[in-house]
């Protein structure tokens, strides 16, 4: 017979739940801890009974995992490349992070709210998908790789407002990558990228300077949107269209133009937006 710890009721031997109070028998369970809140649960949870996370160390991901070494602390699946793609982090509370050589993608929420302090990524490392670092509030460091990356998605870093950075070579930084990363203090846009997104670098109230390359023909909509911090910008002559809010509220903010092109602004009137626009 067993014993219920919690009423102390008899139940049979083979009894998964207290027949007077329904309270859960674990003894002789393999025990683990949530991962999203560090509950307690035990090998035949398949969600956490505090937080309703879905555990990754239930008897139904037990049957598909896989051992590589190096990725140990990470969920991961296999690129068309037979490269690996990061998908998740076992332990959101880990602050160190460094990608090993083998993965050449971080997909879409895969450290999103987590702990993580810094970020070391490897030589060849092309893809950082939308929302991968989205708030993790502590993030203030990333040594990027120096080869050209193909893409930094949306969202990717919205809300870390540690984060102070120089930008990698990368071909497309997604729709509002880094919203709100309010310690950012300069940026310069990489050589190749022909669009500055929507809301890329909006609300980014720490960032003073911002260089542009021939390379951009597009501003997005609210780009550098309330940037209040942002002093000076010239816009080179490959820019042919600015759109609607590009710099609404950045009330410190001389945007150079050029005086011999015609660019497109989506808006009614851009000098509104800004301290003083001057013509070079």
């Amino acid at each position: 017979m067993k014993t219920c710890k919690k009423c102390g009721a008899k139940s049979n031997d083979n009894a998964k739940f207290c027949r007077k109070c329904g309270n859960k028998f674990t003894e002789g369970k393999e025990k683990f801890f949530c991962e999203n809140c560090g509950t307690e649960c035990f090998e035949d949870d398949v969600f956490c009974p505090e937080c309703g996370e879905r555990l990754s160390c239930n008897e139904e991901n037990k049957e598909n995992e896989v051992f590589v070494e190096g990725l140990e602390a990470f969920n991961f699946t296999v690129s068309v490349s037979g490269k690996y793609i990061i998908t998740g982090i076992k332990d959101k509370y880990l602050t160190e992070v460094v990608i090993p050589d083998i993965v050449d993608a971080i997909g879409d929420n895969a450290f999103e709210g987590s702990k993580i302090i810094t970020l070391e990524l490897p030589e060849g490392f092309r893809t950082i998908g939308d929302r991968a670092f989205a708030d993790c509030k502590l993030l203030n460091a990333i040594d990027f790789p120096s080869t050209v990356m193909h893409y930094i998605g949306d969202e990717a870093f919205m809300g870390c407002e540690e984060l102070n950075i120089e930008l990698p070579k990368v071909v497309h930084i997604g729709k509002r990558a880094f919203y709100g990363c309010s310690s950012l203090e300069s940026i310069e846009i990489p050589d190749g990228v022909t669009s500055i997104s929507e809301g890329a670098f909006a609300f980014c109230s720490s960032l003073e300077s911002v260089e542009i390359p021939d390379s951009v023909k597009n501003i997005g909509d609210s780009a550098f949107l309330d940037c209040t911090s942002l002093e000076s910008i010239v816009i080179p002559e490959s820019v042919t269209g600015v759109f609607i809010n590009a710099f609404d509220g950045c009330y410190n903010l001389v945007l150079e133009l050029p005086e011999k092109l015609e660019i497109t602004f989506i808006d009614s009137d851009i000098s509104y937006q800004c301290k003083k626009v001057i013509y070079y």
